[in-house]
């Protein structure tokens, strides 16, 4: 099975990488240009919210083409090991780097930063009650089902998903949320600290 894909800086296309699984092993390779000379950048793939680097292209045999090159193989446990999974897409990008998706819309500048703090590391979490200080919280968590959560230090998010085809609870607790989409769907996002929600 063989999938490429389009590589990307900063939304300009760059080259193309192909994936390649053959048995155990899987084979991720890349040829295109690099951003810019000044700089060394690293292939990364884009899983559940957050970036994987791969390896880092070298220039090609051909010198002065301009383009760099990288192929690595990857059995299925070290892929497991380095967080790969799915790949959503795949991006040029500088160490120390955290994936942020392109938003829908032009936002004000406060809501691109909350955007850029609150999509990272989610996970699924099937009981959210278990943060709360008093057991739960009825009201919450009553509808908290395919619950996210992710922490900050010592404040935890949880992110409630929002369905168009289903009624919104209109309880007190839900005025705390604050909108926010993760890997393109729709959340109610809540802060907790020492147990309680927090504005």
């Amino acid at each position: 099975m063989e999938k490429k894909f389009t590589v990307t800086r900063a939304g300009r296309p760059l080259g193309e990488a192909c994936l390649a699984r053959s048995g155990l092993m899987t084979e991720i390779s890349y040829s295109g240009g690099s951003p810019d000379s000044e700089n060394v950048y690293r292939l990364a793939a884009v899983c559940n919210g957050r970036y994987v680097p791969l390896g880092v292209p070298a220039p090609s045999g051909d010198a002065g083409s301009g383009r760099f090159e990288i192929k690595k193989s990857f059995t299925k446990n070290a892929l497991r090991e380095i967080g790969f999974a799915e790949p959503s897409a795949f991006e040029l990008i500088l160490t120390g780097e955290e994936y942020a998706p392109a938003p829908m819309a032009e936002p004000a500048p406060e809501a691109a930063a909350e955007s850029c703090r609150l999509t990272g590391e989610w996970s699924q979490e099937p009981d959210p009650e278990r943060f709360f200080a008093d057991g739960g919280e009825a009201a919450f968590t009553e509808k908290a089902r395919g619950a996210l959560a992710r922490t900050d230090g010592e404040t935890i998010y949880i992110a409630v998903p929002i369905s168009s085809a289903a009624p919104f609870p209109m309880t007190p607790v839900f005025c705390l949320g604050e909108p926010e989409t993760i890997d393109g769907e729709d959340y109610l996002v809540f802060k907790l600290k020492n147990g309680a929600l927090a504005l």
